[in-house]
């Protein structure tokens, strides 16, 4: 539905699926506005139907294939379009999990 300017990876079925978060709750899609708060799973639903309300949406294309313990953090702030990342580096360069 979107074109994100970079080929995507189709060779996982797992990377056409989306998750959406919404900064207001008329931002939420009518299927589920109303529900969203009750729902014990998360639904699936079109990309049509997941982006009828919003204005403006944020993309941002991460590795998940398993490889990696990974977590993202989204908070407010003001909007710059700059993404940090942090990592448990010590000074030999190798991923160490005990590193603070």
């Amino acid at each position: 539905k979107f074109n994100l300017g970079v080929p995507l990876d189709t060779s996982d079925p797992t990377n056409n699926k989306v998750l959406m978060m919404y900064s207001r709750p008329d931002a939420v899609p009518s299927e589920i506005n109303g529900e969203a708060g009750s729902l014990s799973t998360l639904p699936l639903i079109s990309a049509e139907n997941a982006t009828e309300n919003c204005d403006f949406m944020h993309i941002v294309l991460q590795d998940h294939s398993g490889n990696r313990r990974q977590c993202m953090a989204v908070f407010g702030q003001y909007e710059a379009f700059h993404i940090q990342k942090l990592m448990r580096l010590p000074e030999n360069g190798r991923m160490d999990s005990n590193v603070p």
